[in-house]
């Protein structure tokens, strides 16, 4: 029997044992309660015989004579803070209460986000918006950081004629074309902001939701597209937060624009807003010239070192870095973002001289890992899928969001990895109520998807991560071949990845500077494939070992008809795997492998012919299940 514990007796049936707490002179409750009052951990104090060990006069003020254990006794009770601003305090129902200056609303400084409140890892941030679900500059858009507690928000702003901070979809400081209902691509520059505000953007298009296939002309990836909004400024921006996120209100100007857009007068304005809203602890200042970073540090807000990186402006594991160290510790820079094509030298040399970077990466969760060890946090087109299932456990048992026409949670490609959401070039597009086909659900790789390279693919992130993948558990869906590829041979298909051991994109990236100038490295596909044949209608599951070897194993079945949707099902057990075709004609593939686990699922369409068009269909997916 070893102290805190104390028996008494001789474990007789006369005298049995009697097993009790004692400590320091006490018994029972109160040795207990001393015990713990000594073991306390980070916002908890102890009250003994009428002396407060920690908060002392503060304690005894907020909560009156109660704070004070008799003598003889002890008392565990919260620690409230001694530091000042602090406005947490004990209620008159004994519980925790805290209330703003005349007991009006919180403080921002004391319960919303602040820069220096960022985790000193893990920050996470939203790009443009939380870009691969909303237009660049929407109102929903804020709502949405807002409401997912997104600790640094991100946006584009633009001076007006009149020295307002307009927030911008894109570089070029445009009222963009095809968007603006009057006013179309003229700059803002040298528009004033009662003007813009005149102007609805139409998100997509005019007459909106639209008859017809949604395409890159008219907002490709927002499905449905997005409720029109009138164009609108930071001022209104920082008001609707106050203090619920860290704004980064990106001044970057397009060089490709001229004289039509500055990033001082960008600069200016935004400091404008920023005093009119007192976000000073709030705001950061997003600037590319270090000269405009100075006039953000002498102005009392924090710059953000923002290089250019678009196209091949940095290419994939460079080494040089943007900025000098001494450039902006000379300059009072704390805080840049850059590209994840970036070297970890190159952010462990900004990290180690005691600057917070932003790694703006794919928004993947693989990301994560190598985020921790060089930056301060990461800045995504989708942050919620990005930060996992701890934060918020996004997965959907049931309902498939495409057939809602919407973006779906972790829809990413090879596109999205270069930061790519909408635009002409074939990227995968929601469905709209088809002018030809009748009313569709589901999502379309359209034809020339991953341009003939192998294994272009759309990560299903709003399933995965699938819970269990070392155990038993099967994916259904539906695909058809809207479209039937007419070029000679097998080599089209479409099907799933799964079993992926990272949500990593599995591309084919060519090691050659004209299909790949930014020289994205070939990823391991560490995954198996369930396949259909798009001309010849076999199926059929195959296997990358873990030098890359690819092999296939596969039966025949009927051939796809156009528009003609098909069902099908994976199921993984610990030791084996099996795809069915389940319709008339159908058949089952098995393989006996335990190889990959891993708990990933991607659509792939595949066509391997770059130049060549009758290789080229349309690949239609809807209602994947796990279960």
């Amino acid at each position: 029997m070893e102290p805190p514990l104390h028996a008494e007796g001789t474990g007789t049936a006369r005298d049995e044992w009697v097993l009790s707490l004692r400590y320091k002179g006490r018994k029972g409750g109160e040795a207990l309660a001393l015990l713990l009052c000594e073991n306390v951990g980070p916002g908890l104090q102890c009250t003994e015989g009428g002396t407060l060990r920690a908060a002392g006069a503060q304690v005894a003020a907020a909560y009156g004579s109660r704070a004070m254990a008799a003598p003889g006794q002890a008392q565990i009770m919260a620690k409230l803070s001694t530091d000042a601003g602090n406005l947490l305090r004990f209620g008159s129902d004994d519980g925790l209460l805290v209330t703003g200056d005349g007991g009006g609303s919180g403080d921002p400084a004391a319960c919303g986000k602040s820069i220096e409140s960022l985790p000193a890892s893990g920050v996470m941030g939203a790009f443009l918006l939380a870009g691969l679900h909303h237009p660049f500059n929407s109102p929903y858009g804020v709502q949405y950081c807002i409401a997912n507690g997104i600790d640094i928000t991100h946006v584009r702003t633009v001076a007006t004629a009149d020295g307002v901070a307009w927030l911008a979809e894109y570089e070029s400081g445009n009222v963009t074309m095809a968007r603006s209902t009057i006013y179309s691509s003229a700059p803002a520059s040298q528009l004033d902001s009662d003007l813009i505000a005149t102007t609805y953007n139409t998100a997509g298009y005019p007459t909106n939701p639209r008859v017809g296939e949604v395409d890159g002309e008219d907002g490709g990836w927002y499905g449905w597209l997005a409720a029109k909004y009138h164009n609108w400024f930071l001022p209104e921006m920082l008001a609707r937060v106050n203090g619920k996120t860290v704004v980064l209100a990106d001044c970057m100007a397009d060089e490709a624009e001229g004289v039509a857009v500055s990033e001082a007068a960008n600069v200016a304005a935004v400091l404008r807003a920023g005093k009119q809203a007192c976000a000073q602890k709030w705001l950061l200042v997003g600037v590319e010239e270090v000269a405009n970073a100075k006039t953000v540090v002498a102005n009392g807000f924090t710059p953000i070192m923002m290089p250019q990186f678009a196209g091949t402006q940095v290419k994939w594991g460079e080494t040089k870095a943007p900025y000098t160290v001494e450039e902006l510790t000379g300059a009072g820079v704390k805080w840049a973002r850059l590209t994840e094509k970036y070297a970890d030298s190159v952010f462990e040399a900004y990290k180690a001289a005691g600057i917070s970077v932003l790694m703006l990466d794919s928004s993947r969760q693989y990301v994560q890992e190598r985020a921790d060890r060089v930056a301060r946090g990461r800045l995504c087109l989708d942050p919620v899928y990005a930060r996992g299932v701890d934060a918020f456990d996004y997965r959907r048992p049931g309902a498939d969001p495409w057939q809602r026409k919407r973006m779906c949670l972790g829809q990413l490609s090879h596109n999205t990895d270069n930061l790519q959401v909408v635009g002409v070039e074939p990227r995968g597009y929601v469905k709209n109520n088809h002018a030809t086909s009748g009313t569709k659900d589901g999502i379309v790789l359209t034809a020339g998807f991953g341009d003939g390279r192998g294994s272009p693919a759309l990560l299903v992130g709003y399933r995965c991560p699938v819970p269990k993948p070392e155990g038993s558990y099967s994916i259904t869906w539906d695909m058809q071949c809207e479209t039937i590829p007419t070029g000679a041979g097998a080599a089209s298909k479409l099907g799933i990845l799964f079993c992926a051991m990272t949500d990593q994109g599995p591309l084919a990236w060519e090691d050659d500077e004209a299909r790949n100038p930014v020289g994205w490295p070939a990823p391991k596909r560490q995954m198996y494939r369930a396949y259909w044949r798009a001309k010849t209608g076999e199926i059929g599951i195959g296997r990358w070992d873990e030098a890359g070897a690819y092999t296939s194993k596969e039966v025949a079945t009927p051939k796809p008809v156009a528009n003609g949707w098909v069902s099908f099902e994976v199921k993984v057990t610990p030791d084996s795997l099996s795809f069915t075709r389940k319709g008339t004609g159908g058949k089952t593939v098995t393989l006996e492998d335990a190889l990959w686990r891993g708990p990933y699922v991607f659509l792939e369409k595949e066509e391997l012919h770059v130049e060549d068009a009758a290789y080229r269909f349309r690949g239609g997916y809807r209602r994947l299940v796990v279960t």
